[in-house]
């Protein structure tokens, strides 16, 4: 190389530039894509896991949450996600309370009523029936009184957003499942689909109560039966032989 290459060589490259230390610390991340259908359906199963568990842990209800934040905000899927989530939060709240000593309360319905609480009241016999059912499973008499009606409201609030879930379906797959969550469900599938039809075709905000839903598919039914549209074996003792327990 001669001189005046070894100039120029010197002149291009120039002399040696400091690092910018400022740049170390940059880390990269990506987040993995997933199919919003397979989230979908990793919530529903993780939903029917936790939901026939005896006894939740503070780590699978966290787990549960970071699932559900994988579902589109946009989406139905995303409320529906945080309705199940709250639930499942729920139980798992509700059972680090300690044991209370047991009271006697022989018809947890009358003992209600008889505190007129206009929630209880208004939202319909079936619907009070579908509410003590559930504070009977979770033995809520057990509880201490003052916290009593912080149950009932909770579970109020529940058959609602059950109800609210309801009529957004617009699948009729979807309303027959989001209907057996309401203690609904039908022996015959032609008969539910039937049924489902009908619903999407209705004014979907005619619904106020469970009783109301229930007359309101009892009519349907024996227009279908009498039309003879479909072979039914709809169980038309589910309503009765639901609404008796407890």
């Amino acid at each position: 190389m001669n001189v005046r290459t070894a100039e120029m060589a010197t002149k291009v490259s120039g002399p040696a530039q400091p690092i910018d230390l400022s740049l170390t610390n940059i880390k990269f991340t990506a987040t993995p894509y997933i199919h919003p259908q397979q989230v979908k359906e990793s919530v529903n199963n993780q939903y029917k896991t936790l939901r026939n568990k005896e006894v939740l842990s503070k780590e699978e209800v966290e787990e549960f949450q970071r699932l559900i934040e994988f579902l589109s905000i946009e989406s139905g899927e995303y409320e529906e996600g945080l309705f199940k989530w709250r639930k499942v939060k729920s139980r798992y709240r509700k059972q680090q309370i300690p044991k209370q000593p047991e009271k006697q309360i022989e018809n947890l319905e009358d003992y209600l009523i008889d505190k007129e609480i206009a929630e209880f009241n208004n939202i319909g016999a079936l619907g009070r029936k579908w509410v003590v059912n559930r504070l009977n499973e979770e033995k809520i008499y057990k509880t201490p009184d003052h916290e009593i009606e912080t149950e009932l409201q909770h579970h109020i609030q529940v058959l609602k957003e059950h109800l609210s879930l309801l009529i957004q379906q617009q699948t009729k797959e979807g309303w027959v499942n989001q209907l057996s969550e309401l203690g609904i469900t039908f022996k015959s599938d032609g008969i539910a689909a039937r049924v489902a039809e009908r619903f999407l075709e209705e004014n979907q905000t005619n619904w106020i109560t469970l009783s109301q839903l229930k007359n309101w598919i009892d009519k349907i039914i024996a227009d279908i039966k009498e039309k003879g549209i479909v072979d039914s074996t709809f169980e038309g003792e589910t309503f009765e032989q639901f609404y008796k327990q407890g």
